[in-house]
């Protein structure tokens, strides 16, 4: 599994190719042809290869300002879609801390951080 993991294989197509190889062995097993698994799931319960979870990507500040530039050239419906996928995933403590932040700073309205 190593030599898989050094040619650059993903952790998730190394769990299907050990899947393969334990379902191999286990019909060597039922054919007589070995008396083990060496592909088994171990005693000790942890899995032979460690599931990775992809976590989501984070945009910076910077790369929110190519995003607005790139969208500064599209049509307003876009732009319009854009706003509306971006507040749909603005949680509403997310939208209390910025709004409270803006307000230490003096860039938000009063009124708008009531909404």
């Amino acid at each position: 599994m190593a030599s898989l993991q050094a040619d650059g294989l993903s952790n998730a197509t190394m769990q299907q190719l050990l899947t393969d190889i334990r379902l191999f062995h286990a019909y060597l097993m039922e054919e007589g042809v070995r008396a083990n698994n060496p592909a088994a799931h171990s005693q000790t319960g942890r899995p032979l290869i460690p599931r990775h979870h992809k976590l989501p990507w984070i945009p910076n500040e910077d790369d929110w300002y190519a995003v607005l530039a790139a969208a500064r050239h599209e049509p307003i419906r876009n732009r319009v879609m854009l706003a509306f996928a971006y507040d749909a995933g603005l949680s509403a403590a997310s939208w209390g801390e910025m709004s409270r932040y803006l307000l230490r700073r003096g860039q938000l309205p009063d009124r708008l951080a009531l909404i």
